[in-house]
């Protein structure tokens, strides 16, 4: 049996991150989170976005965009370039 993850891009090009995966943007990059946690390490560029309840937690990120919205929860540690942000109901947790 198979038990890989399926990676699946949305109609706007955003690649739909599955639940527990780590990934590491970088120019031109986006990804989008639904459900779950997901990690990214170590992102040059690119956009990262989380939505619903899904948490987001960033290490290291150098460059590039991760959002929050709806009621999901970004958390930013070792951040020095690029933007992180939360709209709505959404959390920004930052931590340097």
């Amino acid at each position: 049996m198979n038990n890989q993850k399926v990676w699946k891009v949305d109609s706007d090009g955003w690649t739909i991150v599955p639940d527990g995966e780590t990934i590491s943007p970088k120019k031109g990059d986006k990804f989008k989170v639904l459900e779950g946690t997901v990690t990214v390490s170590n992102q040059t560029g690119g956009d990262c976005s989380t939505f619903g309840n899904a948490t987001l937690n960033s290490e290291n990120q150098t460059g590039g965009y991760c959002g929050a919205y709806e009621t999901a929860t970004l958390n930013s540690a070792n951040q020095t370039g690029g933007d992180c942000s939360a709209f709505g109901n959404a959390t920004l947790n930052q931590t340097p």
